[in-house]
């Protein structure tokens, strides 16, 4: 499946009736792959494209600086992911502080988040360390949808209640988000 089509090899000596045949006795396999790989949105920093940033979808310009005005995201065309991933630190430490805010704010929690930390992790989307008070956030967050990004802020300060990942813990994030199971399986699907 490439470019949004099936491509089928097979042998040369191979009778197309075979091939058809074979394709028509996979054909829910073959339509649940490409759901698959359809739900694993790969995202372009082409000149002219949209994309997600911090919840918010941006249109691309080239630009010689990076910068994000209005509904425009300007990422240097020498380099434009290494540009988008640059916005990503410079404002997610602000995001960031803004979800902590509003979870304790609105449940009435007292997580004190003294640290934000934006790093490129390879198999996590959130580290929290309760007694340095410090909570570090996978960079590339920055692309997912916002009710995921929202699980992982909330994922990560219950840890400041419960320091495992418990059935109590798991209770304690319910509390928060009722869904938490659905989000964290679209989670899973967008990696």
């Amino acid at each position: 499946y490439r470019n949004d089509t099936v491509v089928i090899s097979a042998p040369l000596k191979m009778k197309e009736k075979e091939i058809i045949n074979i394709i028509i006795k996979n054909e829910e396999k073959i339509y649940a792959l490409i759901n698959k790989v359809n739900k694993k949105k790969k995202f372009t920093f082409e000149n002219g494209s949209e994309i997600p940033f911090y919840g918010r979808n941006y249109k691309i310009i080239y630009s010689d600086d990076e910068f994000i005005r209005n509904d425009f995201i300007y990422l240097k065309s020498s380099s434009p992911k290494e540009s988008y991933f640059s916005l990503a630190r410079k404002y997610g430490k602000d995001f960031y502080r803004w979800r902590i805010d509003y979870y304790n704010y609105t449940y009435n929690l007292d997580y004190d988040v003294k640290q934000i930390v934006i790093r490129d992790m390879k198999t996590r989307y959130g580290v929290c360390n309760y007694r340095m008070k410090k909570i570090t956030f996978q960079l590339k967050l920055a692309l997912y949808p916002m009710e995921c990004i929202d699980y992982i802020v909330v994922h990560e300060l219950t840890h400041f209640k419960v320091q495992n990942h418990s059935k109590a813990f798991y209770d304690e994030v319910k509390k928060i988000m009722p869904d938490y199971k659905r989000i964290n399986k679209r989670l899973k699907e967008i990696e």
